[in-house]
Formats: structure tokens, sequence, C-alpha cells
């Protein structure tokens, strides 16, 4: 297609707008976009989770992540009984079956916990 109102060989059409409707060169096709330094909500949650806490274990103070605490309060809630503590451990140790715990950096307590022990075989699994 040509542009009749330039009377110029200039082809027209998808993929090749008009000079005038194209992007100006060091000008932004977004200026209202998300400003520079501004967080999303996982950022956030990553930078919280990750600040350090003073907890009592055994009457010693021990310096550990958030995460870490939480994590431990959930397993003695769980290791006394508490059902509902021990569904959320089943429901953490399943999400981090499906994580590639190698490359992601998580707590050591974490680590330790559901990384899966080297189990003995019987003959089930000799198939």
């Amino acid at each position: 297609m040509i542009d009749k109102r330039r009377n110029s060989q200039e082809k027209l059409g998808y993929g090749t707008p008009p000079r005038s409707g194209r992007f100006q060169k060091g000008k932004s096709g977004n200026p209202k976009g998300r400003p520079k330094g501004s967080r999303n909500l996982a950022s956030i949650f990553r930078k919280v989770i990750y600040q350090k806490v003073e907890i009592k274990e055994g009457g010693v103070k021990k310096t550990v992540t958030k995460f870490e605490a939480v994590a431990m309060q959930l397993t003695n809630k769980a290791a006394a009984g508490d059902v509902s503590a021990a569904r959320e451990i089943i429901k953490w140790a399943e999400t981090m079956e499906q994580v590639d715990l190698k490359n992601t950096p998580l707590p050591s307590f974490i680590v330790n916990f559901i990384e899966p022990k080297p189990r003995k075989m019987d003959s089930r699994d000799e198939e």
C-alpha cells in the first residue's frame, strides 16, 4: 500500500506504520509505567521473611530468620498434636518436592526438613 497523502513510495501496512505513528527515539512507549525501584508483593515478602529475629530455645538466645521461626513454631505445634499444623507441614513438603532444592536459596532448616533421606531398597523396588 502506498501512502497517498505524502506521495512517497514508502510501503505501509501491517508491521510498517507511517513514520509519524512510530515510537520516538529516546522516548518511552509507556511513560507512566511502573516507577523505578518499586517492588511487587513477592519481593517484599521475600525481604520480610529473611529478616533476623531473636528467639529463646531451651533458655538460650538464638538469631534466626522469620521464616525459620515460623517453621519451628509450626513443627512444634504439629509435634504437640495440632492436626492443622501437621496438615500445613504436609502441604509444605509436597510443595518442596516440586522445587529444585539445589538451585533455590532456602533456609537450611527447610532444606534439612524437606530433603528426602535415602532409603533402603526392598523386594518391592526390584522391578
